[in-house]
């Protein structure tokens, strides 16, 4: 197995059963912040930055470009929940950085994610 198929495998796994649970739009603060971490041990996400009302999360950039939009969107509504949690009403933004150049990716808010 490649070193960037091992990056992109557990990302797969920890945010397919997000895909369909992240369109539902529930917040279940602890185990988002569960499966953030478990993003984190994986090497997905590199570090997490909260300056309110941001979020900054850098992530790893090969396994962000290689995982499809549904995944990228449940990653960003995952690492919403986890620091904001589900009573949260404060308008914020998480951005995505790459680790390998700081370039933003992508830009997550008000559910829309927008890739750069």
């Amino acid at each position: 197995m490649k070193i960037g198929s091992t990056i992109f495998i557990p990302l797969l796994l920890v945010l397919s059963g997000h895909a369909a649970r992240a369109q539902q739009l529930t917040c279940d603060q602890a185990q988002a912040a569960q499966e953030v971490r478990k993003l984190t041990d994986a090497h997905t996400i590199v570090s997490v930055d909260v300056f309110l009302p941001d979020v900054t999360v850098v992530v790893e950039e090969r396994a962000w470009q290689r995982s499809p939009l549904e995944q990228k969107k449940a990653m960003a509504q995952t690492v919403d929940c986890a620091t904001a949690g589900p009573d949260n009403r404060m308008l914020r933004t998480v951005l995505f950085r790459s680790n390998k150049t700081n370039r933003e990716l992508a830009e997550y808010s008000h559910n829309e994610l927008t890739i750069e």
